[in-house]
């Protein structure tokens, strides 16, 4: 199977997936109280959001493969080269799964904003980034911009963690 091909199966299955999450699980799986007056947004916003995006991605995807088909064929005859990650890449790879990790079991513990910076920052350092001082104002900075945003705009409220109750 050639890249193209493979690239319009994944498009596909993705497409597949964000209709039957729109139209199947979400309502289904989200309950949203009936007969109440909102007064913010319903719990079904954000994952209907997040589903129409993917079907509307996954649909770009799929034109556009469409669109440089002809490309593909004059493709045909050429060799693709595939480049193979590298062991310090795959190292990154299974570090932002560890990382992500203890983000999960850490807010249990410390919350999300002790938890949202120390992960960030974790991030960055995993990323090349040089400078600490740059890190953690980068990563304190961006952790309280989200906070500010869901909880004072949205309503959202963060668990404080273990330690801090």
């Amino acid at each position: 199977m050639s890249e193209k091909t493979k690239e319009i199966v994944i498009a596909v299955s993705i497409l597949i997936f964000g209709l039957v999450t729109l139209f199947y699980l979400i309502p289904t799986q989200v309950k949203v109280a009936e007969g109440l007056e909102i007064k913010s947004l319903s719990p079904a916003f954000f994952p209907e959001l997040a589903a129409v995006l993917i079907v509307f991605l996954s649909g770009v995807l799929i034109a556009t493969w469409f669109m440089h088909r002809k490309d593909q064929e004059e493709d045909e005859g050429l060799t693709e080269s595939r480049s193979e990650m590298t062991a310090g890449e795959e190292l990154r790879v299974v570090g932002a799964f560890i990382i992500a990790a203890l983000y999960y079991f850490g807010f249990k513990y410390f919350g999300f904003l002790i938890a949202t910076v120390i992960c960030l920052a974790g991030m960055f350092l995993l990323q090349g980034g040089k400078s600490g001082l740059r890190i953690a104002v980068l990563s304190v900075v961006v952790t309280l911009g989200l906070f500010a945003f869901f909880h004072y705009v949205m309503k959202v409220y963060f668990p404080t963690g273990i330690l801090f109750r």
